[in-house]
């Protein structure tokens, strides 16, 4: 399957959008992280950038006329660790929960202790039952990983670590989803969808703005950008979504941030 750039409608969507983003006083770039920035790994404490994306996005911070906002589940520490970039962005870590502005100021959304302790009896059955390498422990979530393994292992761990959370979510304080290579117990009262919402409030209505996620977890920030902004799809292989648009991220990702790049400097020439 062809994916929409390479369709007349994908680049009639892009041309727009870039001629729009020549003319807007504020620009907002929105990316997630693994699956989007960085391909996936199994072990993804070595989940770096793809090659060529750390510069072009080094390139377009430094220009000044973006806010860029990185928007991950991984905690902000992993992502810290591993951007590598000459100048961090805004990030937001665990879905929403973690936040660091550009400038340096950290903060994290006060948890409740029923909370936390639910999220201490999640970790502690994980670590007596499971790989310990898979589980991931992160502030106001608890994940496993299960890239890698047999598909039947995969299913199966899924659907036992489900049944034994489910007790947990009593209350609707937490919540359970998959993600793209695993599933996640977190707390309740944010999201990607939520992030974008925050992020944009600052905006004035002059404004062009473009979300790009590659997993289920997108989906808030896909519906939430709608009638807003560009909100675009990036996976190698095409699944139903809500974005407006697929794009490949070897190559076809790489070359529209080239353009995002090329499109604000020239903007930036003129003035």
């Amino acid at each position: 399957m062809k994916s929409l750039l390479q369709n007349l409608s994908g680049e009639a969507l892009l041309d727009e959008f870039f001629e729009e983003l020549s003319r807007k006083r504020e620009r907002f770039l929105l990316l997630d992280y693994d699956g989007t920035l960085a391909p996936f790994r199994e072990d993804r404490d070595n989940a770096y950038p793809r090659e060529g994306f750390a510069e072009i996005i080094d390139a377009i911070i430094a220009e000044r006329k973006v806010t860029v906002a990185i928007i991950s589940g991984r905690s902000i520490a992993d992502l810290r660790r591993l951007l590598g970039f000459v100048e961090l962005p805004e990030l937001w870590g665990t879905h929403g929960l973690e936040r660091l502005s550009a400038d340096g100021n950290y903060s994290m959304s006060k948890l409740d202790p029923e909370v936390e302790a639910r999220l201490s009896t999640a970790l502690d059955d994980l670590c007596n039952s499971f790989d310990t390498r898979r589980i991931e422990q992160k502030p106001g979530s608890v994940a496993f990983h299960v890239r890698g393994l047999p598909p039947m292992q995969a299913e199966t761990s899924l659907r036992e670590i489900r049944e034994r959370w489910q007790p947990l979510t009593h209350g609707r304080r937490l919540v359970i989803s998959n993600f793209d290579g695993g599933i996640e117990l977190r707390a309740t009262g944010s999201d990607k969808g939520r992030v974008v919402c925050e992020i944009l409030s600052r905006a004035s209505g002059d404004f062009s703005a473009v979300y790009m996620g590659d997993d289920f977890t997108d989906e808030d920030a896909f519906i939430v950008i709608k009638n807003k902004g560009l909100s675009v799809l990036v996976r190698e292989i095409y699944r139903p979504t809500n974005a407006d648009l697929w794009l490949k991220p070897e190559g076809e990702m790489l070359e529209f941030l080239r353009r995002y790049y090329q499109t604000i400097r020239e903007v930036c020439d003129e003035r």
